[in-house]
């Protein structure tokens, strides 16, 4: 045999790479990782946990539900939210009902205030939070054709790092037939008040269901409520 061939069979071999003729399979690899190779800095895995075991002992295993097993005040039996930067009931969304908010659930629909007549008010105060929060709140306005009617809504007290906007429905008209977006307000900036307003046609009759509904186009707060004003004229 050429010296230089046998030198590399050598090598091959010492390195525990030599290739057997009948499998073709590498022998002398181990194919399983060493378990040194775990990356124990991802804490956030729980690699090292059972994922059936109630690890906090709050009723709830990672398999059951739990989104945070070190943590007792999060599972999916936690009624709503706290104000705190935590998914506390494991829904995938974080301080979203909190127990300040008495309007949530209102994202796709919102609660019913009632008729409103010529002059009526109604004083709304809710927690756009998190940012993709959006709270809807749907009246009724009577109208008649030759006369004159307009539907007011005024957002205060937005927290001083947001910015939130005012959008006014007309979900359906008389004969029950939707009417899309009449008014939209988005003009002012962080903390600034937003207005919407909407006259109708005096020749028409513009009265229905409407909704009002308050978004974030930046940030979001549950320390303090934000004011919303509807108001209805008429004659």
């Amino acid at each position: 045999m050429n010296s230089s061939r046998f030198t590399i069979v050598l090598a091959l071999f010492a390195a525990g790479c030599f290739v057997s003729g009948d499998s073709g399979d590498p022998k002398g690899i181990d194919t399983d990782p060493p378990l040194d190779t775990v990356d124990t800095s991802d804490t956030d895995s729980h690699w090292w946990e059972d994922p059936t075991e109630d690890v906090d002992d709050d009723g709830y295993s990672v398999d059951e539900g739990d989104c945070d097993d070190d943590d007792a005040s999060v599972n999916p039996g936690v009624s709503t939210d706290g104000c705190d930067g935590l998914d506390n009931d494991c829904d995938g969304q974080v301080d979203e009902d909190f127990g300040d908010d008495e309007w949530e659930p209102n994202d796709d629909e919102g609660p019913y205030m009632g008729l409103m007549e010529s002059e009526d008010e109604i004083l709304v105060f809710g927690y756009i939070h998190p940012d993709t929060d959006v709270d809807r709140f749907q009246f009724r306005v009577g109208d008649d054709a030759w006369s004159w009617f307009s539907v007011e809504a005024w957002l205060y007290a937005v927290p001083g790092d947001a910015d939130y906007s005012l959008e006014l429905i007309w979900v359906e008209d008389l004969e029950g037939d939707w009417q899309g977006t009449v008014a939209t307000a988005d003009e002012v900036g962080m903390g600034g008040v937003e207005t919407v307003d909407w006259g109708g046609d005096v020749f028409l009759e513009d009265g229905g269901l409407y909704e009002v509904v308050v978004r974030s186009t930046s940030g979001s707060g549950c320390s303090v409520p934000y004011q919303l004003q509807i108001i209805t004229g008429g004659w």
